[in-house]
């Protein structure tokens, strides 16, 4: 991953979190975190480059978020891999 997609993932960070606030609680499969990040104004075109997993508390990538992956920032858990995954907002 390029160092500028890898910066666009920490600056979606506040963003998608604003808009994970009212899912806290719940729990998501990837398509959902898609339908939802695909709608937020100016990230919505790169929904590509931001994966939940980024944004992860127990999984970390090379393209994890640096504000929040693998720490207790994170603003989804994956409670279930596989086909479709599932995470449970914090």
């Amino acid at each position: 991953m390029s160092k500028e997609a890898w910066s666009f993932v920490t600056e979606a960070h506040e963003p998608i979190r604003q808009l994970l606030i009212p899912f806290r609680g719940a729990e998501i499969t990837n398509d959902q975190w898609k339908e939802l990040v695909q709608n937020i104004p100016g990230i919505g075109a790169k929904w590509k480059l931001i994966q939940p997993t980024d944004h992860c508390s127990n999984v970390r990538n090379i393209a994890s978020c640096k504000l929040c992956a693998d720490t207790g920032q994170a603003l989804v858990t994956r409670v279930r891999r596989g086909k479709p995954s599932i995470f449970l907002v914090r």
